[in-house]
């Protein structure tokens, strides 16, 4: 006979037993001892808290920062309820739903996971709305999403339904949270590497690495005096009585006023009250009037004695569970003292469970480490008892296991499994010849003792090849990307960068002082004008011609008398197709990128003088937290080579360091990441040179052309000239060039001097 079968033939009898059991609870009747009216308290309170609201009731069980097919999440669930709790206060606005045939993943979004599914019209209740929202749709969500609007400096907000083809979607129009969000998926201090596992009922993100937490092995505990619960759930305490005698015979006492029912169970653990009065009707109410419904009655005897979270929410069956989370992390106990559980029928409570005991003092605890994310995803695809099937899987969580006691209990973290509605330590489920029961701890003892043995031959093995294995390790590191580039005749220059480690910057455009502006009348051979206080545009009266041999170093050298606070620029590049000198501003000792907040533009004629610049700059910096380690230049010119940006009998010139940014945010604030410029000669010909840029930190490529942010960068300049004053002596020579520019239809020979 199958394993599968003798559990179905014993749970039917289980069910039958419990219905009985049930039947004969309620209509039991003992001989009963009047309770003493001096031991009823009248005012409830069992020791608990009693200000929970929907607001707080409900969190995540994970908030997942998804960053170019990489996933992080907090390290410390402290760090994930604070940002949770920053969330619940931005106003979103712009509420719309609509059918959705499935959401398109963006490089980066951060992804808030909640333990059970949660209808539409609780989202009221646990966000923040600048508007009244007139209807909420119908349908449950149980994930949401955070994706960043980089024009608009706004986050986009998704809810997506249990099914997929329903969505929900809002916005945040306020720039610091875009900017909270975004340092941390990119700066990342607080996050860890998480890892996915797909193979469930739908994705589950678990740490990566493996984690260190406490285990309790004695946590003092206080109990809850039944005469305190009686006095908060019946509505006549004096007409209930107390059986001197056990229903079962297992450390059970029963209370009764005739109608209803209270079962105090293991020695006073927990309890169970019944209302078989009010059951058989209909729930009544939405899942929000639900809820509210029972944290108010929750509320009112204070019974929120440890820190709870909602993780079951049934509102056509009138239920709703509460699980205790310790240190931020979800306890399970075999019995269900972890649990809250009520059921609602008619908005009369007809059933309720908890456990009767407030966690004090501990008494003994040290730290173990669990295994890694990896390791459990590896155990579960190799290792999982064959009752179970991996597309089952609906959860995977890092949780205690609840050991109770008479006066203390025990809390051992492990991994947990949340399988058909249920919760199991995968320890617990290993295959064995009897069971599923593998008892981790001795088979660990083995391991270790097998190992012992082998690594003992391994080490007198290896000691006497040690130096030329770790030879070996170098060369085989360095050698496959250096052997396909060779293999394709791809040719390296200069690819060394002295900086190892940088921060992401934050900075705005400087607006330009008077004392500043002042200093431009200095310029004997200039006219100038500012523009907005943030845009310098000065013409040369005589042209200043550039050689066309000319050296790095001869252009500063031309250039650096020439414009105001020229020591803070640095020439970057000549752009041959629109005739055009371009000096990156420097910051924090690097140039920074192609920006138009912080570049000098200077435009040549026909023959290469100089006729006039635009001139922008950067205010003030600020770091966005601890310096990072940089990948090697190799590894940037790797990330080309693997995404088919490199091609055979081309040179790589050089590898330089700076900034670069994809983030501008409101108030003319941007994000600035240390980036790799990576300059690339192609093989035909020497001349043409390309540049792309690569996150020195995360290795991402920077979609970014110079000749569109030239156009774009124009085309902004064309529109600020064109608020000077018709009496400007150099607003029509300059738009002249400018618009020939733009549209890049200056043909060879074309003659543009307007000056």
């Amino acid at each position: 006979m199958k394993l599968e079968t003798v559990k179905t033939f014993i749970l039917v009898i289980l069910i039958g037993l419990s219905l009985l059991l049930t039947f004969g609870l309620w209509n039991y009747q003992p001989n009963y001892e009047t309770q003493n009216q001096s031991s009823v308290i009248n005012e409830v309170d069992i020791g608990g808290s009693g200000d929970e609201t929907i607001s707080t009731i409900v969190e995540p069980s994970e908030i997942i920062f998804h960053a170019n097919n990489q996933h992080f999440g907090y390290s410390n669930p402290s760090d994930l309820l604070n940002m949770y709790q920053d969330m619940q206060s931005w106003e979103m606005s712009n509420f719309e739903t609509s059918e959705t045939e499935g959401r398109v993943e963006q490089n980066y979004e951060v992804e808030v996971i909640f333990p059970e599914d949660l209808p539409m019209e609780i989202v009221n209740q646990i966000f923040t709305f600048n508007e009244d929202i007139e209807e909420f749709p119908s349908w449950s969500f149980d994930r949401m999403y955070f994706t960043f609007d980089e024009e608009t400096a706004s986050l986009r907000v998704e809810f997506v339904s249990i099914d997929g083809r329903q969505q929900a979607r809002a916005v945040i129009n306020a720039s610091d949270h875009y900017r909270q969000l975004w340092n941390t998926i990119t700066s990342r201090e607080e996050l860890s590497a998480y890892v996915l596992f797909d193979e469930g009922e739908s994705p589950i993100y678990i740490p990566e690495e493996s984690k260190t937490m406490e285990q309790l092995s004695a946590v003092a505990i206080s109990g809850v005096h039944p005469n305190n619960m009686v006095n908060a759930l019946f509505p006549n305490p004096s007409l209930v009585s107390e059986s001197n005698t056990s229903v079962t015979g297992s450390g059970e006492s029963y209370y009764s006023d005739a109608q209803r029912g209270m079962t105090v169970e293991q020695f006073g653990s927990s309890m169970e009250y019944i209302n078989p009065q009010s059951t058989g009707g209909t729930q009544s109410g939405t899942a929000v009037e639900l809820l509210d419904r029972s944290i108010l009655n929750i509320n009112e005897h204070n019974g929120w004695t440890e820190d709870y979270k909602l993780t079951d929410l049934q509102s056509s069956a009138g239920h709703v569970g509460y699980r205790m989370y310790y240190l931020g992390y979800p306890v399970f106990n075999n019995a269900d003292l972890a649990m809250i559980e009520q059921e609602w029928q008619n908005q009369a409570l007809t059933k309720y469970t908890r456990p009767l005991f407030l966690l004090n003092d501990t008494l003994d605890s040290h730290s173990v480490e669990l295994p890694s994310g990896n390791d459990v995803i590896y155990f579960l695809q190799n290792r999982l008892s064959p009752n179970y099937e991996l597309g089952n899987i609906q959860d995977l969580e890092l949780g205690y296991r609840m050991t109770v006691n008479r006066d203390y209990v025990s809390l051992e973290p492990t991994w947990y499994m949340k399988y058909n509605e249920g919760w199991y330590a995968i320890e617990d489920i290993a295959p064995s010849e009897g069971g599923f029961k593998m008892d981790w701890s001795k088979i660990k003892t083995l391991f270790i003792i097998c190992f012992l043995i082998l690594n003992a031959y391994l080490l007198f093995q290896f000691l006497n090849k040690q130096e030329q294995a770790n030879l070996s390790v170098l060369e085989d590191s360095e050698s496959p990307i250096t052997d396909q580039l060779e293999s394709e005749n791809i040719t390296l220059g200069d690819i060394g960068v002295d900086i190892t480690e940088e921060s992401y910057i934050s900075t705005g455009q400087k607006t330009f002082t008077e004392q500043e502006r002042d200093q431009l009348e200095g310029f004997d051979n200039q006219t100038s004008e500012v523009i907005n206080n943030n845009l310098i545009l000065s013409a040369f009266e005589d042209p200043v011609p550039i050689p066309d041999d000319a050296s790095q170093e001869e252009i500063n050298a031309i250039v650096e008398d020439e414009i105001l606070l020229s020591e803070n620029y640095v020439f970057g590049e000549w752009n041959t197709e629109k005739n055009v000198l371009l000096f990156f501003q420097v910051t924090n000792d690097l140039p920074v990128y192609l920006n138009q907040s912080g570049i000098v533009l200077i435009f040549l004629d026909d023959e290469n003088n100089m006729q006039f610049y635009t001139q922008t700059m950067l205010g003030e910096v600020e770091t966005q937290g601890e310096k990072r380690t940089l990948i090697e230049p190799m590894r940037a010119i790797e990330t080309l080579y693997t995404r088919n940006q490199l091609f055979p009998d081309e040179e790589i010139s050089n590898v330089n360091i700076g900034f670069y940014t994809r983030v501008p945010l409101e108030n003319n604030e941007q994000v600035f990441a240390p980036t790799y410029k990576v300059a690339v000669n192609e093989g035909s010909d020497e001349q043409i040179e390309r540049d792309y840029f690569v996150n020195a930190i995360e290795g991402t490529i920077f979609n970014s052309e110079e000749s569109a942010f030239l156009n774009d960068t124009i085309g902004s300049i064309i529109s600020s000239v064109r608020t000077l004053d018709d009496e400007s002596e150099i607003k029509d020579p300059v738009l002249n060039v400018l618009e020939s520019r733009e549209e890049n239809n200056r043909s060879e020979g074309e003659n543009d001097n307007s000056f």
